[in-house]
């Protein structure tokens, strides 16, 4: 799933769905979408962090460079890195070993041989081994420059948390509702604006109304980007269309994708 944060303006809303503009009061909801952006600056996607504090995700640590004073500081920074990282009271980091050297043999048995993800930082040029970590799902952080490899582990753990936070949320996403579209009798066109989370087809939703729940467990038909750029796209983030099978939706209700 990628984080797309997406803005659109509001004529390319009509263009997308054809809509009479004789039939809407087509200033008013320029007016709003105009607000929700200047107001937000684009959408704005919460940070997660695990429900029970006291859980932590178990990462093992092997650490290579070509000297051993390369070594040592790969060693400073990494535990500098811990130290200043927002991740690190939800991550517990296991260092197997720290070695001069490519990755080898060794290094390889490790990994497989461990339950836990490994993550490698590297110091040296490892060609000959991205084959067989890479099937071994193994993270290879390497560059030639070690600040460098800490900002990609940054980034690798950051995929970690989200991916932990999805399985923990007992929704996992929430919208608002900013405009409303009737396609005919059966089917509505939400126009929503996300509050944070994800949004996936096929999947179940509630809605709620100053804090008390309508109805719940009506499918989501259909996701649509309003970016023409964006076809087939199965979860959304942003500003979105969902079609539901329901007419009772209004705007600023809130909607939550079980």
């Amino acid at each position: 799933m990628t984080g797309w944060v997406i803005t659109p303006k509001v004529d390319e809303v009509f263009r997308k769905y054809h809509f009479k503009l004789s039939n809407i009061n087509y200033l008013n909801l320029k007016h709003r979408y105009n607000s929700l952006i200047k107001n937000t600056r684009g959408i704005q996607v919460k940070n997660f962090s695990l429900n029970n504090q006291s859980e932590f995700y178990s990462i093992n640590i092997i650490i290579k460079a070509s000297t051993l004073s390369m070594l040592s500081s790969l060693n400073l920074c990494f535990n500098s890195f811990i130290k200043k990282n927002e991740y690190s009271s939800q991550i517990k980091y296991y260092i197997l070993k720290q070695e001069v050297g490519p990755v080898n043999k060794n290094d390889v048995f490790l990994t497989n041989s461990s339950k836990k993800k490994t993550i490698i930082l590297s110091f040296v040029n490892n060609k000959k081994s991205k084959l067989t970590l890479n099937e071994l799902n193994v993270c290879l952080i390497e560059h030639d420059i070690i600040y460098k490899i800490t900002e990609d582990l940054n980034e690798y753990l950051k995929k970690i948390i989200f991916n932990l936070d999805r399985c923990n949320l007992t929704y996992s996403g929430e919208a608002v509702v900013i405009q409303l579209f009737k396609i005919n009798k059966k089917y509505q066109l939400l126009g929503c604006s996300l509050i944070n989370g994800f949004f996936e087809e096929n999947k179940k939703i509630e809605v709620l109304r100053n804090g008390v729940s309508l109805f719940k467990g009506v499918e989501i038909q259909r996701i649509e980007y309003l970016n023409r750029r964006v076809i087939n796209t199965k979860a959304v983030q942003g500003n979105f269309c969902l079609k539901v099978l329901n007419n009772n939706v209004c705007i600023n209700d809130i909607i939550k994708c079980l």
